[in-house]
């Protein structure tokens, strides 16, 4: 049952990710610290041990600990340190199974570090990109997902005349105003730069 239960959890977890999901919220914890123990012999520095279970009972199969060596004021704190293992752990899966650092295979151990650290900060700068965009939850999902989010979408022009309407990539009407001829294309640009003119004049702020 756990096996299956975590095998659930995972493919969950995986959703999410593909998704731009945030993760869920945890449930609510029962944490204890016992200051500057020295309780173990095969270590001669004092350690804070904090305890962590849902229900106030240290023998559940859910309990768990941290022993640190910092000294810290509340006990709260080793527990948000140690969430960030799983961010670092889940980025490490990432770059392993979605950035190429596995499926690049070359004898030379020169390309194979140039590989791995070219791979590496084009991940570091893509974070950075995502973090100054405002597009945080970005950050989680796979490379395909990120990818997905990120190619632009397409633009088109709207061409409208005698009550019907045709729309065109940017491509197909640069072509088509292209081909029209001399006379239509200078009036054409002329109109163009009057609504240039407008589109400015109506965004200079009032006097």
């Amino acid at each position: 049952m756990r096996l299956r239960e975590a095998k659930r959890q995972r493919t969950l977890a995986c959703q999410r990710q593909e998704r731009g999901l945030p993760e869920p919220v945890p449930p609510s914890q029962w944490i204890a610290k016992i200051n500057r123990t020295t309780s173990f012999d095969g270590c001669p520095v004092p350690l804070d041990v904090v305890l962590c279970t849902p229900d106030k009972n240290p023998k559940s199969d859910d309990a768990w600990a941290i022993m640190t060596t910092a000294e810290d004021a509340n006990a709260t704190t080793p527990v948000d340190r140690y969430g960030l293992r799983v961010a670092i752990e889940e980025r490490h899966r990432h770059i392993k199974c979605f950035w190429d650092i596995t499926d690049f295979k070359s004898p030379n151990m020169e390309l194979v570090v140039n590989q791995v650290v070219f791979t590496l900060l084009t991940y570091s700068l893509l974070q950075q990109h995502l973090l100054r965009r405002g597009r945080k939850a970005l950050n989680k999902a796979s490379k395909s997902r990120l990818f997905e989010k990120l190619v632009p979408v397409a633009e088109h022009v709207t061409v409208f005349t005698d009550q019907r309407y045709a729309r065109f990539t940017a491509c197909e009407y640069t072509l088509m105003v292209m081909d029209v001829p001399e006379s239509a294309r200078d009036k054409l640009r002329a109109r163009l730069n009057q609504r240039q003119r407008e589109f400015h004049l109506g965004l200079d702020p009032p006097i």
